[in-house]
Formats: structure tokens, sequence, C-alpha cells
């Protein structure tokens, strides 16, 4: 059985019948410690149903609710992890889902581009079409690449200053899109590449915009959220070091260390973790994360 739903649940729902049955017959599997029913009395309905959704969030989130389950949302993920048997978890999303995609479009593009093996400015980073490439396609605003920034970029791989167009700073090994700004910095690309996943995965409307501060959904800025039980496969996660980006993809069996694909790292390429020896996120280092529930629903943890 499917158990994905095919519109909203609760509050200003459609509340389509086999939908309803879908997040009862959860809520009814869920012991009472985890937020839900335990099958106790009559099955809930209307506000009722309102409320003991909202329970189940309270319990699950920190205190939040909203009283409505959507479609591939924190809220039915987490039912569907409680409420269901390991087989009917094994078939229950039917067709690939957005979360799922996303994960899939970032590890499509592990190794894309690298700087390995180049000296500074004296050749051509691998991959530095795609690279342009995901910057156009996700900038809100558009680099004129053969401009010019007003200062010149500095290296730290060398210690040198280079009088760069934007175009070679996209091209040129080791070096970085040039910012313009007096700290000389060039542009770090990781959220630009999470975003971009997003949207390459079928999340609609959403931009990097260079001027108005990082991540949005059509004029609007991207919400961050701060509770970490909805952190889930598909989100940006934040880190404070760099304010580096990546797209989560699972746990390790400790619950604390992170699978992710991370754009950015390294020689300025495409990775997965954990890699190398200390090249993994932990859970308690991320300091905040962008849920697709944000995107698609405007729901904020």
């Amino acid at each position: 059985m499917n158990w994905n739903l095919d519109n909203n649940v609760g509050t200003n729902g459609p509340n389509a019948s086999v939908d309803v049955q879908k997040v009862v017959s959860m809520l009814a599997a869920v012991p009472p410690a985890e937020g839900g029913s335990g099958g106790g009395g009559p099955a809930p309905s209307g506000p009722a149903l309102i409320a003991a959704i909202g329970a189940f969030q309270k319990k699950q989130f920190g205190g939040w609710w909203n009283g409505s389950v959507a479609p591939d949302s924190a809220t039915l993920l987490r039912l569907q992890e409680l409420g269901l048997t390991p087989w009917e978890r094994q078939t229950a999303r039917g067709s690939e889902t957005l979360r799922e995609r996303i994960c899939r479009v970032a590890e499509e593009k592990l190794g894309l581009t690298s700087d390995a093996g180049k000296r500074p400015y004296q050749g051509e980073r691998r991959g530095w079409e795609s690279l342009k490439r995901i910057f156009d396609d996700i900038l809100l605003e558009p680099f004129d690449w053969n401009s010019k920034a007003t200062v010149p970029y500095h290296c730290k791989f060398d210690d040198k200053d280079y009088d760069l167009t934007f175009l070679e700073g996209v091209q040129r090994a080791h070096m970085r899109v040039p910012r313009g700004d007096p700290k000389k910095s060039g542009i770090h690309w990781c959220g630009i590449f999470a975003l971009w996943v997003w949207s390459q995965a079928g999340v609609g409307r959403v931009k990097w915009s260079r001027r108005k501060g990082g991540p949005r959904v059509g004029d609007d800025p991207l919400k961050a959220s701060s509770k970490k039980n909805a952190f889930l496969a598909g989100d940006i996660g934040v880190i404070p070091t760099d304010t580096h980006h990546f797209i989560f993809v699972s746990r390790l069996p400790d619950r604390q260390r992170l699978v992710t694909v991370d754009g950015n790292w390294g020689n300025q390429e495409i990775v997965k973790m954990p890699g190398g020896p200390g090249d993994v996120h932990l859970l308690a280092q991320v300091r905040y994360f962008y849920s697709v529930d944000t995107a698609v629903y405007g729901l904020v943890y």
C-alpha cells in the first residue's frame, strides 16, 4: 500500500477520505508517549483530528504544530517512521518522493568540478562549464561574466591578488568568482549548489540572491528552521564555520554523524561525506537548516 498522501489532511486541507484514513491509521499505531493515539477511542475527525495531529507534532517537533499533514512533509515522514511496520515503510512511498529526488540529483553531481593537481591560475578548473551553468541557473542577479569586480580577488592558495573577470574566477584553478568586497574574498558556492540541486529536483521558484542575503522563494527570503527533529533528507543544513551549506542525506547509526553532499569542498569539489579522516559533519554542528517543507508548503520549524 502507498502510504503517501495526495493532499493535505487537517487544518484547511481537502481532507479526502482516503488520505484521512491513512493519517488516522498511522496516528493510532503511534504510542501515546510519542504523541499518537495508541489506538484508543474512536477515530478522530474534524477538530478532533486536527487536535490529534497537533498533539503528535508538538511531541515530535519540540512544541511546534499546525494541525496539518502535507504530502512529503516532516510530519508525514515522522508518522511513517513511527506508525508503520518495517514492511509497510519499505513499500510506503510508491514513486520517488521529492526528498529522495533531491538526494539523488545531489549524488549524481559528485566529482563534477575539481582543482586537484592544478596550480593557481595556470590551468582551467575541471568542470568549470558546469559550475558556470549552476551560477547562471540559480542566481537571481546573473553575472556579466566579462566584467571585473571593483577590487581584485586574493587567492589564499598562493597569497596573491588577481585582477579577475567574473568568468576567469569560475574558469581558473584555485580562483573564485570575486565578490568585489574590501576583504578581497571570493564567492563560496556551497549554498548556491545546494539550492540549485533543489531547483533541479523540482522545488519551484527558488533563487539565490547575491544582493539580498542568500536563498529566496519567489519574492521572499527562504526562512530557516532550527528544530532538528524536523531536519530530514533533502534539507539544506548550515554550520557556522564559513556558513557552510550542504544537502542532508541521512544519519549514520550513531544518529550524530551525518551523510551529506557538499559543494565547494576541498579543491572546490562536490563530495559525499563522510569522506577522509575528519571529513564528516555532526548534527550538533548544524546551527540551522532550510527545510523542503518551507519552500513547498511555507512551514517553518
